[in-house]
């Protein structure tokens, strides 16, 4: 796999099933878990994030056999809260699908 950058945020790790992500709109707003572990960064904060520019979106899949994949999009951003965070990204590549 190709380093695209040294600069990531991750918005969500879930590798185990200690953190329960059935939350609700104001846990997803503010984020939950620890950032160290499984977590969700929150999305008034990805928000925040993804509006000052252009930002690539890279998503990183592991399964139970230990193979990876990974998704890669040109473009990523929420809109805020009055837009119910919605995603918006670019082009797909990479060996997801």
């Amino acid at each position: 796999m190709q380093q695209i950058g040294l600069n990531r945020q991750v918005f969500q790790r879930r590798s185990t099933a200690a953190v329960d992500f059935y939350r609700d709109w104001s846990e997803y707003k503010n984020g939950f878990g620890n950032p160290s572990q499984d977590h969700w960064l929150g999305n008034k904060y990805i928000y925040s994030i993804t509006n000052q520019k252009t930002y690539q979106l890279r998503i990183d899949l592991r399964n139970s056999r230990s193979s990876s994949y990974y998704a890669l999009y040109s473009s990523f951003s929420i809109s805020d809260e009055s837009d119910k965070y919605r995603l918006s990204i670019g082009s797909f590549s990479g060996t997801v699908g």
